[in-house]
């Protein structure tokens, strides 16, 4: 029986007065009361939403989630899937957060829950407006700013999501800071990948997403800034005897150089350039940026056969050869696989060299990495290649995966082993049941947590961890990996998933996610650290400071302390992701009464004409044509660029 809606149910004090419910609860009640009758009559006149039927074939593995009531989300966080229990919580307990989640948990038209993310968005983007405009990333509880490539990193890296979002005004203001503010030319040396995903990708996206209200007096500048960094970024390859980039390049000098703490360069950093160097390339008729990013998977060509398609992270720039011996799906090598397919998508799928690439991946990655917890959730591990072994741990960057099987499975591509016959074990699922099976054990790592939100790192019960762990249901968290960042990849599993099945589970997964991040990252306006009436008279320790989202210390703990830091990516990434999956429509349909894509609900980004960058930036795969640029826009020190601009 699904949940009765808010306009069925009677009004509840929490949903109709704030101000009913501001104080905080102690343990003792929220045990006496919510443990006792109140829980027993909820729980024995309401059934939990449950998800719609799935065919037959697709069935998922027997695994029994633990119930609403039991999950440290409810239980500890007071954040359960049952608006009546959440609202009963925030009775009892009297607290003004947990009241606003009462009011969340009631709101189940996709529509409505956009327009909650959206305002969501706005308020982070007016919060970074507030203490740091123009600088790279803001300081959310004392209302300052930090600078990585002194660029305005969340500014550009946030525009996609206002102007898909309809926050034309805000956009138009990142837009006149581009046009006038953005300087290229600062002396910093920038990292290569970041400086692409998230500067060349914006901005990329922000040029085709833009329309003529936006101003013909400024939309230039976007390409015109992204071409300009593409050509002071190319020196990373141009220095490189092996063609593998160096990590970083001086925006100013063209020095290359590695890293502060390695000699070597990363797979997923050397090879996740090529969505946005090839639209460089088409927008600006310079062939070399996509030149040099063939050139990644020319020197790979020769060692992908030796690893059978798993590739160990690290390469040398000098020789690039292939280096090291662990094998992982997180940090420092995840998008790299997900470029393999992405980049095939975008060369009209006729390179069959990168889809063998992806399939090989991807079998490998069902034979060698999927592994199964006692309670039937299958999840990814990491391989030693010197011993031949596998860790139970998982980054929550490799909670992509989800995705980009699903997105693989909707262009019709077949990863499964050849030969395997077993439709319930990993080598014979189909892409899109491995996708489904996955993407679940990714968001039992949100339910299974008191603040209701993911670690940096899982280590599933398989094995357990020496520091300490915190049982956790089929995971535990060591105190290292504890803390959120706010990362997207679940969300944006989520999303898709959502894309290829029209399967409304996903959107209430997503949902009880944004819930999460509302309770528990969200920074009220006011002082930090925390004084009655302002700063006035506090001392110099306090700061004024506008409502914003921070990371999170511990998820373990509910509530968590906040970190005075925001990730451009929480704006550039989760929160569109978390947008986008209630309020776009699905391209395909998987489950019964789901409704695809039509002239009455359109497609916002179709995944036939669009592809997602690894930070979330919608890149056009059709009609992209030269636009001719001023010859400034290149470096002298860059004289191959120049000559092929021929401009």
């Amino acid at each position: 029986m699904a949940i009765p809606s808010p306009s069925d149910s009677p009004q509840d004090p929490c949903a109709v007065a704030l101000t009913r419910c501001t104080k905080r609860h102690k343990g003792a009640v929220f045990v006496t009361l919510i443990a006792t009758s109140i829980l027993a009559a909820l729980l024995s006149r309401v059934a939990l939403k449950e998800g719609p039927d799935i065919d037959v074939q697709d069935d998922l593995s027997n695994y029994t989630p633990l119930p609403d009531t039991r999950t440290p989300r409810c239980r500890t966080g007071g954040l359960c899937e049952s608006w009546q229990l959440t609202c009963a919580i925030a009775k009892v307990s009297k607290d003004e957060l947990e009241a606003e989640d009462c009011l969340l948990a009631q709101i189940f038209d996709p529509v409505s829950r956009a327009e909650q993310v959206r305002e969501a968005a706005a308020l982070a983007w007016d919060g970074y407006k507030a203490c740091a405009w123009g600088k790279d990333l803001v300081k959310p509880l004392t209302c300052q700013s930090a600078d990585w490539f002194d660029m305005g990193l969340t500014l550009v890296d946030g525009l996609s999501t206002l102007k898909m979002m309809g926050l034309d005004s805000r956009f138009r203001e990142g837009l006149a800071w581009v046009a006038s503010g953005l300087s290229l030319d600062n002396g910093r040396t920038v990292n290569v990948f970041e400086a692409t995903i998230r500067l060349i990708g914006g901005l990329l996206s922000a040029h085709a997403l833009a329309t003529p209200a936006d101003g013909a007096e400024l939309t230039p500048a976007l390409l015109e800034r992204a071409v300009e960094l593409g050509a002071r970024l190319l020196p990373a390859f141009e220095a490189s005897p092996s063609g593998i980039p160096f990590m970083d390049v001086n925006v100013s000098s063209g020095q290359a150089s590695t890293s502060a703490w390695t000699h070597m360069s990363y797979l997923s950093e050397a090879a996740t350039l090529t969505l946005e160097w090839t639209l460089l390339s088409r927008y600006s008729g310079n062939p070399v940026f996509e030149k040099h990013t063939d050139k990644v998977y020319e020197v790979l060509a020769s060692q992908t056969a030796k690893y059978g398609g798993l590739l160990p992270y690290e390469l040398d720039p000098a020789t690039g050869e292939l280096q090291g011996d662990r094998v992982t799906l997180g940090g420092r090598a995840d998008s790299y696989y997900e470029y393999l397919l992405k980049r095939w998508i975008q060369r009209g799928k006729k390179d069959k060299t990168l889809l063998q690439w992806y399939i090989e991946a991807m079998r490998s990655v069902r034979s060698r990495l999927v592994q199964r917890t006692v309670g039937n959730l299958w999840f990814v591990s990491e391989l030693d290649l010197t011993q031949n072994r596998t860790w139970p741990k998982m980054d929550h960057l490799a909670c992509f995966l989800p995705g980009v099987l699903a997105l693989g499975h909707y262009h019709g591509v077949d990863t499964r082993v050849p030969g395997a016959t077993q439709r319930d074990h990993p080598p014979g699922m189909s892409d899109l049941r491995l996708a489904r099976e996955l993407a679940r054990s990714c968001y039992e790592g949100y339910r299974n947590t008191p603040s209701g939100l993911a670690p940096e790192v899982w280590h599933w019960v398989a094995h357990m961890p020496d520091d300490n762990p915190r049982g956790m249901g089929e995971f535990s968290i060591t105190s290292l990996d504890a803390h959120s960042l706010l990362r997207p990849e679940t969300a944006e599993s989520l999303y898709l998933l959502y894309k290829v099945t029209g399967d409304p589970a996903y959107q209430d997964q997503a949902w009880a996610i944004f819930r999460a991040v509302q309770r528990w990252a969200r920074v009220r306006a006011g002082a930090h650290p925390p004084h009655g009436g302002g700063c006035e008279g506090a001392g110099e320790g306090c700061h004024e400071h506008p409502a914003n989202y921070a990371s999170l210390d511990n998820v373990a703990a509910a509530p968590s302390s906040q970190r005075d830091s925001q990730e451009s990516f929480f704006l550039s990434e989760t929160l569109k992701y978390l947008w986008l999956v209630q309020a776009d429509a699905p391209d395909a349909c998987a489950v019964a009464n789901c409704t695809r894509a039509g002239p009455g609900r359109p497609s916002l980004f179709p995944l036939d004409t669009w592809v997602f960058n690894t930070e979330a930036h919608p890149l056009p795969l059709a009609g992209v044509r030269r636009v001719n640029l001023p010859q400034r826009v290149l470096k002298p020190y860059s004289p191959e660029a120049i000559t092929a601009m021929n401009v």
